[in-house]
């Protein structure tokens, strides 16, 4: 009986004994491997920008009539490619009365100007006449008439001013009653939701980049382009703005430009896909601005990157990978 209680005791005293041995050991391990806070890195994060299709200039043309006039055509319709100078309205306006008024004092002038033309010409003649008559009197004291053609020349000329100035008058009203609205430069005519008219120029590609970004574009880059209905075309970063088109509180937004030699709609939203901005690095995991440690296994290795920032994250194209651990501070 006292065999079978000491085989007990041995038992029990054996079983703590392991206990005791798995403790240990479980809390020298914990206490032996520093346990760290990590951000795994992911791949690449690819860089888009939001844009529409603008036309590279624009100039409002108006189809609306001014005092007294009338729409008589319009030879260009909605949609429909212009050259710069082509007719695109034709107004009318009642101008007769004055065209009328005009035409009778320039005809008024220039019959004027026939009659003092003739009586000059009488007038040097007969003088001439007098001259060269033999039985003239040579020591006749009777004053000679004086030819008026001198101051038939003046009125003449003044004449000829006034139909000058005249005819001057009549083309602007014959514009005026007969009014045309020309394309100001070469493109589409557009006609908006507002009834308004407007000559589009070249289409291009209106990117929005914030101030974070803005060194991430460059002129030259080529880009990729996505419509609404995922299909893909190919521009060029061909310019980008030095001042911002609207500013918040905490960031700058800039406009670029995308052309394209594919077909574009005007007011279409797309996609611009850029250049990588390379693997994301939350700024908790940079040190000094310019390295991260690199975890592998329980060692961490200081590994230096190029790192551009963009808002509160970091990022580098080279010296670290995807699934890479990177300690947390």
């Amino acid at each position: 009986m006292s065999k079978k209680i000491d085989y007990a005791i041995w038992g029990v005293c054996t079983l703590f004994l392991v206990l005791a041995i798995v403790v240990v050991s479980l809390f020298n391990g914990k206490n032996g491997q520093v346990e760290y806070k990590t951000y795994t890195v992911q791949s690449r994060e690819e860089q888009y920008y939001s844009g529409i299709v603008s036309p590279d200039e624009k100039q409002s043309v108006s189809d609306k009539p001014l005092s007294q006039e009338t729409l008589t055509s319009q030879p260009m319709k909605n949609g429909q490619k212009v050259t710069k100078g082509q007719t695109i309205f034709t107004f009318n306006k009642d101008m007769s009365a004055q065209i009328s008024a005009v035409n009778a004092e320039i005809q008024q002038l220039t019959a004027t100007n026939a009659s003092l033309q003739s009586a000059s010409s009488t007038s040097s003649m007969s003088s001439s006449s007098l001259s060269s008559d033999g039985l003239t009197d040579s020591t006749d004291t009777t004053p000679m008439p004086v030819s008026t053609g001198t101051d038939n020349s003046a009125q003449i000329a003044s004449n000829n001013s006034q139909i000058s100035s005249d005819q001057s008058k009549l083309a602007e009203l014959n514009a005026e009653a007969n009014r045309t609205v020309t394309a100001p430069i070469s493109g589409t005519l557009i006609k908006d939701s507002q009834g308004n008219y407007a000559v589009y120029g070249k289409p291009v590609i209106l990117g929005n980049v914030n101030e974070f970004e803005l060194t991430s574009v460059k002129n030259n880059d080529d880009v990729q382009v996505f419509k609404n209905n995922g299909s893909k075309m190919y521009g060029t970063v061909t310019g980008v703005d030095k001042a911002p088109y609207t500013s918040t509180s905490s960031v700058s937004y800039y406009h670029f430009e995308v052309t394209s030699d594919q077909n574009l709609t005007f007011g279409m939203h797309v996609q611009i896909k850029g250049t990588s901005k390379g693997y994301k690095i939350p700024k908790d995991a940079v040190h000094d601005e310019d390295y991260v440690l690199v975890l592998n296994g329980d060692v961490r290795k200081k590994v230096y990157l190029d790192l551009n920032k963009s808002g509160d994250f970091y990022y580098t194209h080279s010296g670290i990978k995807a699934g890479q651990k990177l300690v947390l501070r």
